[in-house]
C-alpha cells in the first residue's frame, strides 16, 4: 500500500511510485489529448492556471507519450506557496497521476483522476 506523505490544497501526496508503473500502458494520441483535458481541468480547478488558458495550451506543454504511459511537462507547474512542482504525468489503468519534483528529486504523486 502506498503511504500518504503530505497534503496540498486538499489533495493527498502519495509516495513516488512511477518506477513500478513505467511502461504499464501503451498510450496513443487520443489518450494524450484526454490526459491534457483532464489535467487542464484539474489545473483550473486548483487555481494553477487561469481560465483563459486553453486545453491546447496545456496539451502543447506536454511531450509525446514516453515509456508507454508518461507525459513530460515542458514548463513545470508550481504548486503555489510551496517548493514543489509538477514535473510529469502518467497513466495507469485509465487513471491520471501527476509526479512532483521537490528539492532535487522525485517527491511524490498526486492522483488527478480517471482519463
Amino acid at each position: 500500500m502506498i503511504k500518504i506523505i503530505d497534503k496540498w490544497n486538499g489533495h493527498n501526496i502519495l509516495e513516488y511510485d512511477y518506477d513500478r508503473w513505467k511502461g504499464h500502458e501503451v498510450c496513443n494520441g487520443l489518450v494524450g489529448y484526454g490526459v491534457a483535458y483532464k489535467f487542464h481541468r484539474w489545473l483550473v480547478d486548483n487555481d494553477l492556471i487561469d481560465e483563459l488558458t486553453t486545453v491546447d495550451d496545456t496539451y502543447n506543454n506536454l511531450s509525446e507519450c514516453r515509456d508507454g504511459n508518461r507525459y513530460d511537462i515542458h514548463d513545470n507547474y508550481i504548486l503555489w506557496d510551496t517548493d514543489m512542482e509538477i514535473s510529469f504525468l502518467y497513466v495507469v489503468n485509465g487513471n491520471l497521476w501527476a509526479t512532483i519534483w521537490k528539492d532535487y528529486g522525485w517527491y511524490g504523486d498526486i492522483e488527478i483522476g480517471a482519463v
